[in-house]
């Protein structure tokens, strides 16, 4: 399993929301309140030479009622929040992209991660 966390994994970021899109929901917080989504970010150099930054979100499992959305390969899964307390360690090149620190985020994130509702049919963004 180690073996999944690649050179790229270094180069963390967080995105902010107030909601994302996943099985034709639109899912938040019951609140609205604002929350991080942990992603990875790589270097990219268009066919033309521009340089850009793209950037993947990472997923978790889904829990609670984010659990019901399944992928057409049978998977449940969700974007790994990162909660208030790991905001500044998630970012940190000095910390080891590794198991350890997702096996944490997630582990954090679960109170934040089970109030995840779905609010509404998911439009054009």
């Amino acid at each position: 399993m180690v073996k999944r966390w690649s050179a790229a994994f270094q180069h963390r970021a967080l995105i902010p929301a107030i909601w994302y899109s996943e099985g034709k929901k639109q899912w938040a917080l019951p609140g609205g309140e604002l929350f991080t989504i942990a992603a990875i970010t790589a270097p990219r150099v268009e066919d033309d030479g521009t340089e850009s930054t793209s950037y993947s979100m990472v997923t978790r499992h889904g829990v609670g009622e984010a659990s019901t959305v399944v992928s057409s390969r049978g998977e449940s899964r969700m974007p790994l929040l990162i909660p208030a307390d790991l905001r500044t360690e998630w970012p940190n090149p000095d910390q080891a992209g590794d198991l350890d620190l997702v096996t944490r985020a997630q582990h954090a994130s679960k109170e934040e991660s089970l109030a995840m509702a779905a609010t509404r049919a998911a439009g054009p963004v």
